[in-house]
């Protein structure tokens, strides 16, 4: 892990290839290595406008946690402090272990008016889904499944028992990995505050206000209505905000413009 702390929340993993000496990025690459590489080189030329319009143009077509990470960096050093965590939050859904991830979100986490919990949408009775994206755990279940349907198709060519219990023993962790990266896959969403503060009411679209959050604050976005979002606190606290104050940590998703 490079520098620590604030080190890591201005360091970019620039890629291998020598800066471009061209201006900043106008237009978008023709691929997303390119893409990647042009908002590495305008960032080491201190180009934060165009280091994140390339990364931006990036995630359009290819949603990458590297370029979630960089693009965090970049925002936090525009002062869009609210953006940078959900650009990191959104890394971590595909690169959950990735520790510089972790350490600009603790950093930024606890420099947050709130300084809420984090809320966990990681299935109870799945724990490793805390450590696997959902991607590498449907390959996990694939290839247990795979090796499992192996053993049962050799199983006459060699005693019948062992194969047998590997089989099966490999074939029922399969459907467990399995099952559980399909729970995460519909789990509920962290939302991180992109507003100076909001209030969070107790009806869809109103009601009586039950408290306030504030920029940075990470919830879950347990259901979506309209211009609604329902959200859930670590601590069980509950209720509804307007969609365009929350951002959801979600790669399918585009990311959302600059918070006002």
């Amino acid at each position: 892990m490079r520098a620590m702390l604030l080190g890591l929340l201005v360091c970019a993993r620039l890629a291998a290839a020598e800066p471009d000496a061209s201006g900043p990025v106008t237009t978008p690459p023709e691929s997303p290595e390119a893409g990647f590489e042009a908002g590495n080189a305008a960032l080491e030329k201190g180009d934060l406008a165009g280091a994140e319009a390339a990364y931006r143009a990036v995630l359009g077509r290819a949603p990458d946690p590297d370029v979630y990470y960089n693009l965090g960096n970049v925002l936090w050093r525009q002062g869009a402090a609210a953006d940078a965590i959900l650009a990191w939050r959104t890394a971590a859904v595909g690169a959950p272990r990735d520790p510089d991830v972790a350490a600009n979100l603790d950093f930024a986490h606890r420099s947050t008016k709130d300084a809420l919990a984090v809320p966990s949408n990681v299935p109870a009775w799945a724990p490793w889904m805390g450590a696997l994206s959902v991607g590498e755990a449907a390959w996990t279940a694939s290839a247990l499944l795979g090796v499992a349907l192996v053993a049962l198709g050799r199983r006459r060519q060699a005693s019948h028992l062992p194969l047998v219990g590997m089989a099966s023993a490999l074939g029922a962790v399969g459907l467990v990995v399995g099952a559980s990266a399909m729970a995460q896959a519909s789990a509920d969403r962290v939302a991180v505050v992109r507003v100076l503060d909001v209030a969070v009411t107790s009806d869809l679209g109103g009601g009586v206000t039950l408290f306030s959050l504030h920029a940075g604050a990470e919830v879950l976005a347990a259901e979506e209505s309209g211009a609604s979002v329902l959200v859930v606190l670590a601590d069980g606290r509950r209720g509804w905000v307007p969609a365009s104050s929350v951002g959801i940590a979600d790669p399918t998703r585009p990311f959302p413009l600059r918070a006002l």
